[in-house]
């Protein structure tokens, strides 16, 4: 059967050769032994797959190469005949790449007669032709002929991309299998980018892609490769593919962030291309682009006694995008679902992850006075898979005897990794978030928690965060405290302790920090060990001040200590306490008293002073004079 195939490769053939005739009859045929070569490899057991992998790696690759190097070189004389040309070339190309899946997946490495560039070209060509074509189709469709050859590029892409993982795979296991270039490498997921792309801004702009999303949507054997090549690529060559990938999409007319980000918040729960499009803005390259918080004074938000609206300033002041700003800030108004929510919360909060310390603390801050996690959370408690939950959930009930096998990373759920169903997706995405905000947002998750009435609602909620969530929060925590200055800090793991030192001169100062078994949902205990050299009314203003920043320190039990360090060294240098609060630095947004009454001279903290200013009052906190 494979004697015309390789007769032709021997003896030379042209592009009319190929279309016409008996040439074109083998190619046809040639496609009918690959596929029982293929599935004998597959099914036949090993002696029938060594067998069939060897006539496919020596024989049959071998001879399909040049006949798709003469199909690709050689221009067709007509139309019609070129778009027959197109169509033979991709079908080659589908049985070639079938075939090296073949032999690779059986272990076997790639014949020495084709060579590994071979793949790499078919899959930059493939693709290459394949995003023309998306991008096509977004911006004008597609006639009969380009639905036609947009079906075969589409399956030899997915043949190509298939052995490209594969093979990736493999050398991940041991370098020796594949060689690939870096540059070659970063063209190929610079490809896949575009691919990627193209379909996202079909997704967002669906008039013109209608016909083809719901072909591409059950492509399986699309995605699943184009993901591991994804993940197999060093960072480096993503980071450069990337930007490829995001200035072509800028030239286009399009934010390339927003447009994954709109094309991602659409996707349904289960859809494969959510893997690609999710695996990409949570890398550490876009993430950081899903908005852009200008650093400021939280409250600069508020004047005349009234608050900004918080998604006009989301989309002028974060640059977020406006379905994301609603969903955030604003979920009444947006009529969203809870898995909507989640999706949009998983990807925000894995955001957040990414900022720097005075970053991170304005925005904390900022959500922190709009109260958006206070309802967040009273949604969230809902789905989580507290005790009493099985009995009404019995998928809740698997994922609670899961134990941390079944624990699912702000990633997994951005992604959707498991292509669980909506429930599944809303119980394990619902536990993931509240984690996240009890290592991000401890002391806001406690004052929602403290608020509560409901009795048996605070016996689940406590238990499941004490058995689920406390112990390898309280880990993280003790693993972060350093020590600074005149300030020993020591971390007692078995104890769920931390000791404090701060030394001044021949004066010694020790607290210790006791952690709560379920932390952080229950306040820290501060007591004294030792306390030679400083007055009672110093020490007890410092006790005070200590357990405020734990209480109110949005961060880590660290970033609480440091901050009260800051305070103590303050008062040594001389700077004057807000008298409101009694603290120099303040506990949320740890600013300084600036604001100064012109008649007593006492300085404030501006939110402290927001906040005298909200109950109506309209004079100074200490003389009484109008402000």
């Amino acid at each position: 059967s494979l004697a015309p195939c390789t007769h032709l490769a021997r003896s030379g053939v042209s592009l009319n050769d190929l279309l016409v005739g008996e040439a074109h009859a083998s190619v046809l045929l040639a496609q009918i032994v690959s596929n029982v070569l293929v599935s004998g490899s597959l099914v036949g057991g090993q002696e029938a797959g060594n067998l069939g992998n060897q006539i496919l790696g020596q024989h049959f690759c071998p001879a399909l190469e040049p006949m798709i190097t003469a199909v690709s070189s050689e221009s067709a004389p007509e139309d019609g005949m070129q778009h027959r040309g197109k169509m033979l070339v991709y079908g080659l190309v589908k049985v070639q790449m079938q075939a090296l899946w073949a032999s690779a997946s059986a272990g076997l490495p790639p014949p020495s007669a084709v060579s590994t560039d071979v793949v790499f070209q078919n899959l930059r060509m493939s693709l290459t032709r394949l995003a023309a074509l998306l991008e096509e189709a977004a911006e004008s469709g597609l006639n009969e002929r380009g639905h036609a050859e947009f079906q075969m590029a589409l399956d030899a892409s997915e043949a190509a991309l298939s052995v490209f993982a594969l093979l990736l795979d493999q050398q991940a296991k041991n370098a020796k299998v594949l060689s690939i270039d870096r540059e070659e490498r970063a063209g190929l997921l610079g490809s896949c980018l575009r691919v990627v792309f193209a379909i996202a801004i079909m997704q967002v702009h669906q008039e013109a892609g209608i016909p083809i999303l719901p072909a591409l949507s059950r492509r399986r054997c699309f995605f699943k490769p184009l993901l591991g090549v994804m993940r197999h690529t060093p960072r480096s060559s993503l980071l450069e593919a990337l930007e490829a990938a995001n200035s072509w999409s800028a030239f286009a007319g399009k934010d390339g962030v927003k447009v994954l980000l709109a094309a991602y918040l659409s996707f349904d729960v289960q859809c494969r291309l959510r893997h690609c499009v999710g695996y990409l803005l949570s890398t550490r390259t876009y993430l950081p682009l899903i908005a852009s918080p200008q650093e400021e004074d939280i409250n600069n938000l508020y004047s005349e006694g009234g608050a900004v609206d918080m998604v006009s300033y989301a989309l002028g002041n974060l640059g977020m995008l406006p379905s994301l700003a609603a969903v955030v800030f604003h979920p009444e108004s947006a009529s969203s679902s809870i898995e909507a929510r989640i999706r949009c919360w998983a990807i925000f909060t894995s955001y957040l992850r990414t900022l720097g310390r005075d970053s991170l603390k304005f925005m904390c801050s900022l959500l922190r006075h709009t109260d958006v996690i206070n309802a967040l959370l009273s949604d969230l408690v809902g789905y989580l898979p507290t005790p009493g939950k099985s009995a009404k959930r019995g998928k809740a009930e698997r994922v609670e005897s899961g134990g941390g096998q079944q624990t699912l990373t702000l990633r997994d759920v951005v992604m959707n990794v498991k292509l669980l169903d909506e429930e599944d997706y809303v119980t394990q995405g619902a536990a993931a978030i509240y984690r996240s905000l009890l290592h991000l947002m401890p002391s806001s998750v406690c004052s929602w928690f403290t608020e509560l009435k409901n009795r048996q609602l605070i016996s689940n909620i406590e238990s499941y965060t004490s058995v689920k969530e406390t112990p390898q929060l309280i880990e993280l925590e003790l693993e972060s405290i350093t020590s600074r200055g005149d300030l020993e800090v020591v971390a007692l793991q078995n104890k769920r302790e931390v000791v404090t030192r701060y030394r001044k001169d021949d004066s010694t100062l020790e607290l210790i920090i006791k952690l709560p078994g379920s932390f952080p949902l229950r306040p820290v205990e501060v007591e004294y060990t030792s306390k030679f050299g400083f007055g009672e009314a110093v020490l007890r203003k410092w006790l005070l001040s200590m357990r405020a920043f734990l209480r109110n320190q949005d961060g880590t039990i660290d970033d609480a200590i440091y901050l009260w360090y800051q305070n103590v060294e303050k008062q040594f240098e001389g700077v004057e306490e807000c008298p409101i609060c009694y603290s120099i630095i303040q506990t949320t947004d740890h600013t300084l008293p600036k604001l100064r009454c012109r008649t007593c001279n006492n300085k404030f903290h501006s939110s402290c002073m927001y906040k005298w200013f909200s109950q109506g009052k309209a004079t100074c906190p200490m003389c009484r004079t109008l402000w």
